[in-house]
């Protein structure tokens, strides 16, 4: 009976490590699952905070390209108020009303104005002229081309 004691108190120590290895090893499998469902949450708010530092910066970015529009929208705008306002400058009409106004400008009278005439004979002599001179000039250096010729073949 002792015998039996004993095997029956092993047995029911065989039991007990069995029960107590068994929560062991569900405590385990709980921690585990609890760690990684911490780093899966952990990873998935990193994602989502990269997600809404790209969309900030997206929104940044927008916002700077409408500022520059607007800019360019402005300088356009003064560039055609330059361009009017050259036009206006320009303008002979406008000149004349200011020089007239503010510097008193008068036109000449007869007797101060000199005509010079330019007909069409003196541009046609003046053509003709150059051609002369150019025949003169291509006579010289056909002439300076043989003397360098017997010069050379002298030497």
């Amino acid at each position: 009976m002792l015998i039996a004691k004993k095997e029956n108190k092993l047995q029911q120590n065989e039991m007990r490590t069995k029960k107590y290895r068994g929560k062991n090893k569900k405590s385990k499998v709980k921690v585990k699952m609890r760690l990684k469902l911490f780093l899966f949450s952990f990873v998935a708010l990193g994602i989502c905070l990269l997600i809404l530092l790209r969309y900030a910066y997206i929104t940044q970015l927008k916002y700077d390209i409408a500022k520059i529009d607007t800019q360019i929208e402005e300088l356009n705008k003064e560039k055609q108020e330059l361009i009017v306002e050259l036009e206006t400058i320009k303008d002979s009409e406008i000149v004349e009303k200011n020089a007239k106004a503010k510097l008193g400008m008068i036109y000449p009278t007869e007797d101060q104005v000199v005509y010079i005439s330019v007909g069409d004979e003196s541009i046609e002599n003046q053509e003709k002229i150059a051609k002369e001179k150019n025949n003169n000039f291509i006579f010289l250096k056909a002439f300076r081309n043989v003397v360098n010729k017997m010069v050379n073949f002298i030497n």
